[in-house]
């Protein structure tokens, strides 16, 4: 500690350095609670919310697609006077309905994992708990405000980062009582320019933090959140797909009965 420099500006300077690092880590773990919990949350409340519509129209667009497509066959197999063959058509129109069918089952399995995403979530105070003990942990271990940190140290926060993402607060909870009595551990840097320098680079990473964060916020799902609470927004959406499926199902009845006429049924 010989090169310790206690002039006013070099204290106003550290002090100035400890304010950064704290506004560092609150924005750094805001930025993974955004896109590493509240987002996928979102995301999953969307699904089960929209989603479920947003599949129903799908599938009708799929099948009015694939009765269109039928028509344009017969059509096409009348103007070349060759005979109908039913059989071969719908081979050839579940053919083209592959790539309907693979979104469909995509979209089905994404509500079904948001549906068991929603039923698990972490009760309000497990949730803070986990939170407040991860930013414990992040002052004492996270790399970029510790430097000097040992590979056990290095260890322990990887083991702790991955159980925070993984929402295990058992883990959380036993790695923040190992660290416990852990001194954090700070850089001997105690020149006027590198001061600067340290708080300079501080400062940059937080405007980078603060532009990340409200760039993620502008993007969905974020523009909804408001939206999925709001019942009467719901049923509006709820309402304008209602209106597309009647659409729909007039147009494949209109498609059935030129098939119909077609086939003579």
């Amino acid at each position: 500690m010989e090169n310790l420099d206690l002039r006013t500006e070099h204290r106003a300077v550290l002090a100035e350095i400890e304010v950064q690092k704290e506004l560092y880590l609150t924005l750094v773990l805001k930025l993974e609670d955004l896109t590493g919990t509240v987002k996928p949350n979102l995301e999953a409340l969307y699904a089960v919310k929209i989603g479920h519509k947003e599949l129903e129209l799908l599938q009708k667009q799929a099948e009015v697609a694939g009765l269109k497509y039928q028509m344009e066959l017969m059509i096409a197999c009348i103007n070349k006077k060759e005979k109908i063959d039913r059989e071969k058509i719908e081979q050839i129109v579940q053919q083209m309905l592959e790539d309907y069918y693979d979104t469909i089952t995509m979209e089905a399995e994404r509500i079904d994992r948001a549906q068991k995403r929603l039923e698990h979530l972490m009760s309000p105070a497990e949730s803070a708990a986990i939170k407040k003990l991860y930013y414990e942990a992040a002052k004492l271990l996270h790399p970029d405000v510790n430097p000097n940190l040992s590979n056990e140290q290095k260890q322990l926060w990887n083991v702790i980062s991955e159980a925070y993402k993984n929402g295990d607060l058992q883990t959380v909870r036993s790695v923040v009582a190992a660290i416990g009595s852990m001194l954090s551990t700070r850089e001997e840097i105690y020149e006027y320019d590198s001061l600067k320098a340290r708080l300079l680079l501080f400062k940059e990473r937080n405007r980078l933090l603060l532009e990340q964060i409200t760039a993620v916020q502008a993007e969905f799902p974020f523009t909804f959140t408001e939206k999925l609470h709001d019942e009467e927004w719901l049923k509006s959406e709820y309402l304008i797909t209602d209106c597309k499926l009647q659409e729909l199902n007039e147009t494949a009845k209109k498609y059935l009965d030129y098939i119909d006429l077609i086939t003579g049924n």
